[in-house]
């Protein structure tokens, strides 16, 4: 990625860099622009193959922010204060 920057002074070479990222963190930001979700396209696709498998468990409320998911593998315990499953 350095090229002919390599021999290039420290300062150079430091310079060449920073404009490498601005460039790099442009390009990132013009993508998220055209997005059509708030969420990243591998979390958003992880999402919806994950749903399709939820839709048989059937779920059922133990307290406060506490769930249970019933399903054909089993049962699971779900702890939305405490984010965990």
């Amino acid at each position: 990625m350095l090229g002919t920057h390599r021999a290039a002074s420290y300062l150079d070479l430091l310079e060449f860099i920073r404009r490498m990222v601005i460039r790099k963190f442009n390009e990132r930001k013009e993508e998220c622009r055209v997005l059509s979700s708030v969420l990243p396209p591998r979390v958003h696709a992880k999402i919806l193959k994950h749903s399709k498998k939820s839709r048989t468990l059937t779920m059922i409320a133990t307290e406060n922010l506490e769930y249970e998911l019933l399903g054909a593998s089993g049962g699971y315990a779900v702890k939305l204060k405490e984010y965990n499953c």
